[in-house]
């Protein structure tokens, strides 16, 4: 996503072969952008030079691919004073929602779907959709959700409501303001 994105707004782009937090801190000077996992943020957060200066280059921290915790948020704005922006998507079907870039950015939260994508959250034993801070399944359905899997008719259609949803595999909750939560299970609440 981060390549296919700067590649289309034919900007530069920096990749370095290994994560080397100093090294990232010192380029964040020449940068605007920072896409990474929570590691990279977990990582940066452990190391001292890390703070608004080293940061006051920066327009936007981008976290995806795994959850980040509402602490590691809250931290990294304390330090840096900068809200990571987290998205939630899955190879099956990229991008689904999207914390706001502008507006609120709720720690634990990873937004809104974007346009055109419904979430909606099911029981999983049932499938009947559920009430708004309810945890159960995180169900997707869009024209960013693949058509199924190659050759797999009985995967395709067990991972697939017949309304068209797929069935993600992640807990999550959508709450009363419309953001989808992803429910990590070590989390207490």
């Amino acid at each position: 996503m981060a390549t296919n994105v700067t590649l289309f707004a034919r900007a530069p782009m920096i990749v370095l072969p290994k994560l080397d937090a100093n090294l990232i801190i010192k380029l964040m000077a020449r940068a605007t952008v920072l896409m990474g996992v929570p590691t990279f943020y977990t990582r940066l957060l452990q190391n001292p030079s890390l703070s608004r200066e080293t940061t006051k280059h920066m327009q936007l921290f981008i976290s995806g691919s795994a959850p980040l915790s509402a602490e590691t948020n809250r931290e990294w704005a304390a330090r840096t004073g900068h809200a990571v922006l987290k998205r939630y998507g899955m190879t099956a079907t990229n991008m689904n929602t999207s914390n706001p870039y502008e507006g609120e950015r709720v720690p634990g939260a990873v937004g809104f779907p974007l346009p055109g994508v419904s979430v909606r959250v099911t029981d999983p034993e049932t499938g009947k959709e559920l009430p708004r801070d309810e945890i159960g399944m995180i169900e997707v359905k869009g024209p960013n959700v693949f058509k199924g899997y190659w050759r797999m008719p009985e995967k395709t259609k067990a991972e697939f409501r017949d309304d068209g949803f797929f069935i993600t595999g992640d807990l999550g909750k959508i709450d009363a303001k419309g953001y989808v939560h992803i429910w990590d299970v070590a989390r207490t609440s």
